[in-house]
């Protein structure tokens, strides 16, 4: 009997210090090979640095490229700098050379300023100059300088002032319409400007009133409309018998004007 007990509390003792133990059907007992153990041991051993390493190695394909991609819009004959939306400071602008895929849409600088040219869109690429890697491209989309309710009355007035002009006649007036609108002496909305007391016919025998209508209508002279685009983009220039003029500061226009600056075909403007 003590035998028997003894042999118990052996076996107890045994399985739960090592955990290695194997038991026999016939209560003989016996111990695993320890090379066997070592072998078993050393592989789980190499299979944790095998991940660890596995782990180490990984190389993430994500922010690899650093590389700005940012969105911006300007409006024709408007200006924006890009050096600030690029986190760019005086000194780093000066290594940057900015490219425009479409020369016809915008225009750049060296210092990265764009000028809307036209509307449409098109990317500017901003590359260093230290190692000609892309440092930014900048996605542009170029919109109109006016609103629908604009193009409306100045295609109307440029028809009732000018419709049997040739275009530059057109779009001079045009042109005068859109700097009185800019000027502190007159009002700065396009209707404050027409109708500003006695200052346009059309605007009080009810030409002007006809012209609105049949540019409703979708029968509008697509000249005059072509040259209230132009005149309300800011374009400040006209070519009349080859020869440009600048209308930068030209305010009045009439049949008859006394020391007026130049004539374009019927129409005399200071």
């Amino acid at each position: 009997m003590k035998r028997k007990i003894y042999s118990s509390l052996v076996f107890t003792f045994m399985f739960a210090a090592v955990g290695l133990v194997t038991v026999h059907a016939d209560d003989s007992v016996s111990i695993p090979d320890t090379n066997t153990v070592a072998t078993e041991t050393s592989t789980a051993s190499e299979v944790e640095t095998s991940t660890e390493n596995s782990y180490n190695n990984i190389t993430s394909t994500d922010n690899t490229d650093n590389t700005l991609d940012i969105n911006k819009s300007v409006k024709v004959n408007k200006k924006i700098k890009l050096q600030k939306s690029l986190n760019l400071d005086s000194e780093s602008v000066k290594d940057m050379t900015f490219t425009a895929d479409d020369s016809t849409v915008v225009k750049v600088s060296k210092a990265g300023t764009v000028t809307g040219l036209k509307t449409g869109s098109t990317t500017v690429t901003v590359t260093s100059d230290t190692d000609d890697s892309v440092y930014a491209t900048v996605n542009l989309d170029v919109k109109s300088s006016y609103t629908a309710s604009q193009l409306r009355y100045m295609s109307s007035i440029i028809y009732s002032e000018a419709c049997g002009e040739p275009y530059a006649g057109k779009k001079a007036v045009g042109i005068v319409v859109a700097n009185r609108m800019k000027s502190s002496l007159f009002p700065n909305t396009i209707k404050g400007v027409l109708y500003q007391r006695r200052q346009f016919t059309p605007a009080r025998n009810g030409s002007l009133n006809r012209s609105l209508a049949l540019y409703d209508s979708g029968r509008m002279d697509p000249d005059c409309i072509a040259a209230a685009k132009e005149a309300l983009n800011g374009n400040k220039t006209v070519v009349y018998k080859n020869s440009t003029i600048n209308m930068t500061k030209t305010l009045f226009f009439s049949r008859y004007i006394y020391r007026s600056k130049f004539r374009i075909a019927h129409h005399m403007f200071k």
